[in-house]
This record gives C-alpha cells, structure tokens and sequence, in this order.
C-alpha cells in the first residue's frame, strides 16, 4: 500500500502540473484594455481543479481522479469530458502549459512520469532483496 501511496503522488504531482487553471483577476485586467476586470468574483477560483485531484489507494489499486462533488469537479468534467463543444476559451495560465493542460491530463501525466514509476519499482525490488538478504 505504502509502495501504491508514491505511485500516486507520483503521477498526482505531475497531473497538478499539467492541469488548466482558470484565469486570476490579473490576468483577466491584462487582456481587457480598460483594465476593468469582468470576473464572477463568486466563480471557481484559481486553483480549485489543481486542488481537487485525489489519490485514493485501496489494497491492490490506486486511483488519481477530480471527484465530481469537489470544487473542481465539474471543470474537470467539462475538461476532460466536453472539449470542443461546452469547453472552449482557455485561459492565459493554461495556454501557457500548451497541449499537455488539454483533456485527459491526468492520464497524461501517467504515462509521462513511466521512467519515474519504474524507478519506484526498482526501488521497491532493491528494498525487498535488501530485507530479505539476498
């Protein structure tokens, strides 16, 4: 379980990088030449969908989702589920992370981070036979 805990770190770590993030209210003055931001200031705020990614581990699996009742649940939705047709406009910071803040990131970031996953595993392999003295 231990080993399936920093597996899932692992890529949650990498999905939080790769994750769009909604526009802050700077970012929104500088598109707007007046300088007057337009932002529901009762909207999702920066961030919720970083913050809302989850690692759950059970006894033989790990799961890295955005749970739907989480702040950023139904961004995440809407990312991952809807590009094209009810997500469109992306913000300053997600444009920023290229195709890698497209749908999908999370499964993404699993298969970027193979090398370190497999680096676990052997570390994983090196601690067993160091315990089992071998």
């Amino acid at each position: 379980k231990k080993f399936l805990q920093k597996l899932g770190v692992l890529i949650q770590g990498l999905a939080r990088k790769y994750c769009p993030e909604s526009p802050t209210r700077g970012d929104y003055a500088r598109q707007n030449k007046s300088g007057v931001t337009r932002r529901n200031p009762t909207g999702i705020t920066t961030g919720s969908l970083r913050d809302s990614i989850t690692v759950e581990v059970k006894d033989e699996s790990v799961s890295i989702n955005v749970p739907a009742n989480s702040r950023g649940g139904k961004y995440g939705e809407s990312i991952h589920d809807k590009k094209g047709s009810e997500w469109r406009k992306r913000g300053v910071r997600t444009k920023q992370k290229g195709s890698k803040a497209d749908e999908k990131f999370i499964f993404r970031a699993g298969k970027d981070s193979e090398k370190e996953q497999a680096a676990l595993v052997d570390n994983l392999l090196d601690d067993l036979i160091k315990s089992i003295g071998v």
